[in-house]
């Protein structure tokens, strides 16, 4: 409906593209040639990371977007859709950070947001969909944070 929507209305290229992405993806995300494939990033901002003395190779990431494309499922219900993530899939290396942080994990102040990857001029600018803040998240009690 939103798409529908969308194609006969001024709406902005961001909701557009969001709108296909709702419609096509769903379908799509098991195969890796289709334009859909990947296209869902995400971005995450610890504000006060200084704080916690981390190697560079964890800050210098820090606030910079990343395409979730084989560790993500997308899931559509009857009125919902939703993406997991599943760091057991990330590489060594975003393993390795987020193991270094998590002792820090309760200490932090988090925003995450996320769009969809715009790959042609109509689907410019990129644009935040939604977005979250966490201050001082604690997993030991959240266990599904």
């Amino acid at each position: 409906e939103l798409s529908k929507h969308c194609q006969n209305c001024k709406c902005s290229n961001a909701a557009k593209l969001f709108a296909d992405y709702c419609k096509e993806a769903p379908a799509k995300l098991t195969d890796s040639y289709s334009p859909w494939y990947g296209r869902f990033k995400i971005c995450i901002r610890c504000d006060n990371i200084d704080e916690f003395g981390l190697p560079s190779f964890i800050t210098s990431y820090n606030a910079k977007p990343v395409l979730i494309r084989n560790t993500g499922s997308l899931h559509r219900g009857t009125d919902y859709m939703e993406m997991d993530i599943n760091v057991h899939k990330f590489g060594t290396v975003p393993k390795k950070a987020l193991s270094i942080m998590l002792n820090n994990f309760e200490h932090m102040r988090l925003c995450t947001g996320f769009c969809i990857e715009s790959r042609q001029d109509a689907e410019m600018p990129e644009t935040l969909l939604g977005c979250a803040g966490i201050i001082k998240p604690n997993y030991k009690i959240s266990p599904n944070l």
